[in-house]
């Protein structure tokens, strides 16, 4: 539950910079500042950055059978 809401807000601020400023800017100077806001507005919650920081675990991995990345 705790990835889903901070992928979430992420995604959120995402959003937010193209609904509200109408600019797509990835992770700049929009994105950083919904960033800062959701921390203030939810003090509460961690931090939102730019990459996530848990492990994935896979189900499944695929491999080129050429060249084998």
């Amino acid at each position: 539950a705790d990835r889903l809401r901070d992928t979430l807000i992420h995604e959120v601020c995402h959003a937010a910079t193209w609904l509200i400023n109408g600019v797509r800017d990835g992770h700049g100077r929009f994105w950083r500042f919904y960033a800062r806001k959701s921390a203030m507005i939810h003090p509460e919650l961690p931090m939102v950055t730019r990459c996530h920081n848990y492990e994935i675990k896979y189900k499944f991995i695929y491999e080129c059978v050429l060249c084998k990345t």
